[in-house]
């Protein structure tokens, strides 16, 4: 750290203001969200997971004077897609199959803030009633062992493998069917993608799934701007005074 009375010759951003993105569900996480976010991140298995949290956001966000469109919701989305449903559950099958139970385990106990190395991973996933590191995974993983059945060391290879979000996988026609129920079903405004195929599962996605979602007008075909802000549809931030020292200055050739 360091004080210089000189001034500050950084330009302004482009964007007035970097977008204040928010992840997080606990009661003090949905509040500050509610109020100053333009970006929430949301995280859940399905449209019963999604909705509920989507539509409180949106409660919350109008409670503090603004509008439910100044803050977009994004849910995670992991999407592995294939020109057949079989060769897509072999991407995800063998892309699962590079994941130890040991390397899950870790990977997860450090994303919730507990250590999962001190339980048989043979067991259940662990009920904890105290608040964890990050409540929003914790509770969609332990719905997601009790509903399935799954053990502690096969619930972290799932959220390892594959992530905690939502996921899809299948034919092209079928993943862009999932997004656009839970699009059309207020469960999320838009999506973070990531993909259980490995490297290629951007190249796999822009191929294979965009041309659908754009014949159903889900998707853009051109962009209007170039900042994160202006593709979000985000108003601008505030605009800084013109009549600044700095503004005084001549530059220099």
């Amino acid at each position: 750290m360091c004080k210089d009375a000189g001034a500050l010759t950084t330009p302004q951003s482009a964007q007035g203001r970097p977008v204040i993105i928010q992840a997080g569900s606990s009661e003090r996480g949905r509040e500050f969200a509610a109020r100053w976010a333009e970006m929430i991140f949301a995280s859940g298995t399905d449209l019963n997971d999604l909705q509920p949290f989507y539509n409180d956001m949106k409660r919350r966000i109008t409670s503090f004077g603004r509008s439910p469109d100044d803050c977009a919701i994004l849910s995670g989305l992991r999407v592995t897609v294939g020109e057949t449903e079989t060769i897509a559950r072999e991407k995800l099958e063998f892309c699962n199959s590079l994941m130890s139970d040991e390397l899950a385990i870790g990977t997860t106990s450090k994303h919730i803030g507990i250590d999962l190395t001190l339980f048989p991973k043979d067991g259940p996933m662990p009920d904890f009633e105290s608040e964890v590191g990050s409540r929003g995974i914790y509770q969609t993983l332990l719905s997601l062992s009790r509903e399935e059945g799954l053990s502690l060391a096969e619930t972290a290879r799932r959220y390892a493998g594959v992530g905690s979000g939502s996921g899809v996988t299948g034919t092209p026609e079928q993943v862009a069917d999932h997004m656009q129920h839970l699009f059309e079903e207020r469960g999320a405004d838009g999506f973070m993608l990531n993909f259980g195929s490995g490297p290629g599962g951007l190249e796999d996605f822009c191929r294979l799934v965009v041309p659908i979602l754009q014949e159903r007008k889900l998707f853009r075909s051109e962009y209007p701007g170039t900042t994160v802000r202006e593709t979000l549809g985000l108003s601008r931030g505030p605009v800084y005074p013109q009549k600044r020292p700095v503004n005084s200055l001549e530059t220099v050739a």
